[in-house]
């Protein structure tokens, strides 16, 4: 439902000079009777009076707790208030243009509309298979041709510019400021490119460990990642962005004072091929080059009182592009693959490392048995160069042969190659390469080394986004920047990188570093942003101080049974087995518990969680509940799960819990099956670095 209403009988008289009465028309067609299209009851909005110009506004989140305060007067700026508690102190919004205007300073504003909308978002892709979208909206029209749309939801809100313009135009800077009221401290993972300029450090793989309550970004040019942590006022607050398109990515940096600011990298002038990389050597003085008529990213804050709400805030999905209604989603289909990289291409008894027919064709006969719909084929498979490429002499069989038992073959290419088609060909190259591969039986590519979050590298995820759909093409895009939503416009995006996953065990780099406090980190924060491929599944399992580096048969840290609850508790369209095919035959009991678990889920219930301690998250697909949870690496811990969510009825699991010994032998698992009781409560006791895994079914 959508109820609408004009407030000011400026926004008339801009109208009718524009447009004259045909403008007058269009509004009584338009903002006359208001319908959403999920709903049958039309809104006659009531008279409103005129609102005076220059003079503060409020808006409210549906249930009162949130208040936005907008000052129109000089100066725009907001204030944020989460029951009765300021949360963000007067803080500006403007954005500077190539031809000296700046929006949202000395602008002229000229009326408001407001806006509310209760409405159900279809995500079957997604952690819940809809998504209640419920906000107020306030709408600032001013008479340089821009507008600035401020949304209200009862756990956060969001504004973003909008442009009236019907030429072109460049965009200097945007102005992103979050004024805090009082000292607070940030938990975010800082950006791990070169600390020497801006620019440099927001070129990278966007994979880093997170640091804990700190009060500044130390480094030289640092700066970090969204979506990030704050905590102020006793309240939680979590920064990120959503649609961002045509423009760049946003990091953040800390200001002097109480103050956090956006930095949005300028529009590169010209790179140079590395390798696979594409390294930006000169930058334009402007950020983005744009169309006259576009909206902008939504900028985020969420407001709650708790850390572990983190984990069941949808608001980068609902600010995110919808997808288009003639987007058929039928071929689709989300699940888990096997994987050859991690393991270097090679299999326990089995052929000849490297990519051979015959080593995928165990692949395949593995993936039938257990009922895997995906195989991928990594780095090796295609090879590129210019803007041709050609496939591995197997390539084709091995395609075959998956096709003949249903299996789909997903192959591994590099962004900078489709950059490169684009730059130096045309876009009839472009489209040739993507149905060529769709007519060549691939279902899905894994396209690496990003590693850019400028105006031309978000575009080319578009571009690549929007072409894989068209020829039935699934994407999981690694050394990406972090999702800001475009999976929800194109759900044909199954995983994103942007996480520092388990690849990192294959080297001696990972000896330090500590993956069992960042499991229980990350899913609060980079999670919310979109699909994690973190490839988990790992058999061989150590604890943090008995790992050892082993290159070709990577070792966990943590647990066996941390390494099953990974599928459960990171949410991924894409479920990535990291493990080789002759381990796994070796661990059949969990290979089948791991191949039996969804990538895509009905819904999403939050047990109890807290950032960098624990998780336990339980979700259902189908008639099933899934039931997954991780502990850090200090302490044994037990908790109490609270299953009323369940329907009534007996209800049995099957369950994975950490061995009496797996303290010392990170490997010691049992399975077993119990009863649900009658009180929905179910005591689970994880190890340092533990987990825990159950399927719920009813009886």
């Amino acid at each position: 439902m959508r109820i609408l209403e004009i407030k000011t009988n400026q926004y008339y008289i801009m109208m009718k000079r524009k447009f004259g009465m045909l403008g007058l028309l269009f509004l009584s067609l338009t903002f006359g009777a208001c319908q959403d299209s999920n709903e049958n009851e039309i809104i006659e909005p009531e008279p409103q009076p005129p609102v005076a110009m220059g003079k503060d506004t409020t808006l409210e989140s549906p249930d009162g707790g949130l208040k936005v305060e907008i000052s129109t007067e000089g100066n725009i700026t907001y204030t944020v208030s989460h029951n009765g508690v300021t949360v963000v102190n007067a803080s500006p919004v403007s954005m500077t243009l190539d031809d000296g205007q700046t929006w949202g300073k000395g602008s002229t504003f000229i009326g408001s509309t407001k806006e509310s909308v209760n409405t159900t978002i279809d995500s079957p892709f997604y952690i819940r298979k809809s998504v209640n979208d419920i906000y107020n909206e306030l709408t600032l029209h001013f008479s340089e041709e821009f507008r600035i749309v401020f949304r209200a939801y009862n756990e956060g809100m969001a504004y973003h510019f909008e442009s009236e313009r019907k030429k072109n135009f460049k965009v200097l800077s945007e102005e992103v400021d979050f004024s805090f009221p009082s000292s607070f401290t940030m938990t975010a993972a800082l950006s791990p490119g070169a600390t020497d300029t801006w620019q440099r450090n927001a070129n990278n793989s966007y994979e880093n460990f997170y640091q804990y309550d700190i009060k500044e970004i130390s480094g030289g040019c640092q700066l970090a990642m969204l979506p990030l942590m704050v905590k102020c006022e006793g309240k939680i607050l979590c920064i990120a962005e959503a649609n961002v398109k045509n423009y760049p990515s946003m990091f953040i940096r800390k200001m002097p004072g109480n103050h956090l600011a956006g930095y949005q990298q300028e529009r590169v002038r010209s790179a140079y091929r590395d390798g696979s990389y594409k390294w930006p050597s000169e930058w334009y003085k402007y950020i983005a080059s744009c169309e006259g008529s576009m909206t902008f990213p939504w900028r985020i804050l969420m407001v709650m009182d708790k850390e572990s709400q983190l984990l069941d805030n949808d608001m980068i999905y609902k600010l995110a592009p919808a997808r288009s209604k003639l987007f058929d989603t039928s071929w689709i289909k989300p699940g888990m693959s096997t994987w050859d990289w991690m393991t270097a291409y090679s299999l326990d008894g089995v052929g000849t490392p490297g990519i051979h027919l015959e080593n995928y064709i165990y692949h395949i006969n593995f993936a039938k048995e257990m009922g895997i719909p995906y195989i991928t084929i990594d780095a090796g498979s295609i090879n590129m160069w210019g803007t041709d490429f050609s496939y591995d002499s197997c390539l084709k069989d091995v395609i075959e042969q998956a096709r003949k038992s249903n299996i789909g073959v997903w192959v591994w290419m590099e962004a900078a190659f489709f950059s490169d088609v684009l730059e130096k060909a045309d876009n009839s190259t472009f489209e040739y390469i993507f149905r060529r591969l769709s007519n060549d039986g691939i279902k899905g590519i894994k396209i690496d080394f990003f590693e850019r979050s400028d105006q031309e590298y978000i575009d080319l995820q578009w571009k690549i986004a929007e072409m894989a759909a068209k020829y039935k093409l699934l994407l999981n895009l690694h050394s990406s920047p972090v999702p800001h939503g475009l999976h929800r416009a194109y759900p044909n995006i199954l995983a994103y990188e942007a996480v520092k996953g388990q690849e990192h065990l294959k080297y001696e780099g990972g000896r330090n570093g500590d993956w069992i406090t960042y499991d229980v980190t990350f899913p609060f924060l980079r999670g919310m942003a979109g699909p994690t491929d973190y490839t988990a599944g790992l058999m061989r399992n150590a604890s943090h101080s008995k790992w050892t580096v082993n290159h070709d048969r990577p070792i966990s840290k943590g647990t066996r049974c941390r390494q099953i609850a990974d599928y459960i508790v990171f949410f991924s369209g894409l479920g990535t087995l990291a493990d080789n095919i002759t381990t796994y035959e070796k661990e059949k009991e969990c290979a089948r518990f791991l191949a039996s678990i969804p990538t895509v889920w009905d819904e999403t219930k939050v047990l109890t969680s807290k950032l960098g301690e624990y998780i336990s998250i339980a979700r259902q697909n189908g008639k099933d509940w899934f039931v997954g949870a991780l502990n850090n690496r200090t302490d044994s811990r037990s908790l109490t799960l609270d299953l009323s969510f369940l329907d009534s009825g007996t209800y049995e699991a099957e369950i994975f819990k950490d061995g009496d010994n797996a303290n010392t032998d990170a490997t010691s698992y049992k399975r077993e099956l119990i009863t649900i009781s009658d009180s929905r409560q179910l005591s689970i006791e994880m190890k340092n670095g533990g987990g825990f895994a159950a399927r719920i079914y009813k009886k």
